[in-house]
């Protein structure tokens, strides 16, 4: 599943999210097996839809995915890892809280990480 909300300033917010199911053994259902969550510049590149096409420039990527696993994307920064996300949840973040925090980010211009409570330490 995935969608995008293109603003006027040609920025946008790109949610992707991809389900696997579970078998009756583990419970049945699905669970989320990877997603994407970013913000930032829109591509020049359109769809057949009329959204742009998946940029890698963001403002802010936070990224589940097989090879990278669990990591972000920041300040120019690309595949920050997980043990420097200084309290991302990745089991409890939903599109909703990213959305609200670039709504409300892109009201006050503060930055991302705080707005979803989480800071980006350092590089040892």
């Amino acid at each position: 599943m995935w969608f995008a909300i293109v603003y006027n300033d040609e920025t946008y917010i790109r949610i992707f999210e991809h389900y696997r199911e579970l078998s009756r053994k583990e419970g049945g259902g699905g669970r989320i097996q990877w997603f994407s969550y970013h913000y930032g510049p829109c591509s020049a590149d359109r769809d057949d839809d009329g959204f742009p096409n998946k940029e890698d420039e963001c403002v802010l990527r936070i990224d589940i995915d097989l090879k990278s696993k669990r990591h972000a994307h920041f300040a120019g920064e690309n595949h920050i890892p997980e043990s420097r996300l200084l309290g991302l949840d990745f089991d409890k973040i939903t599109p909703f809280d990213f959305i609200r925090a670039v709504e409300k980010h892109r009201q006050t211009q503060k930055p991302l990480p705080e707005l979803l409570g989480f800071e980006v330490s350092a590089t040892k």
